[in-house]
């Protein structure tokens, strides 16, 4: 997630002319509430019972994934600090949107 939006953050601050710590937040920030939005349509399309089981392998994943790509993309090693961000990013968001759409579901 945090990919995608880097690169359209990127397109549209780039062509503005901003700093690269404006990039970063930016995509920092739209990437994070793209994942909340994404674990909420996540557990709303499974039973109630299952919400927080399916989310935490989602969650897992979409870190996996993120640190795979980033890797293949960007040129970085894989190292435990980028681990403990994607894994903080990732699970925070998990429980934003676990929760509201834990509230939502009847």
């Amino acid at each position: 997630m945090l990919n995608i939006a880097g690169v359209l953050v990127g397109i549209i601050i780039g062509a503005t002319g901003a700093s690269q710590d404006t990039l970063i937040l930016s995509a920092l920030f739209i990437g994070t509430i793209a994942l909340i939005a994404g674990f909420f349509w996540s557990a709303l399309s499974v039973e109630k019972s299952v919400i927080w089981r399916h989310l935490v392998f989602v969650a897992i994943g979409v870190a996996i994934t993120t640190l795979i790509l980033n890797s293949i993309i960007l040129e970085m090693p894989l190292s435990l600090a980028s681990l403990a961000v994607a894994l903080v990013q990732n699970f925070t968001c998990m429980g934003i949107g676990g929760f509201i759409a834990n509230a939502v579901k009847h």
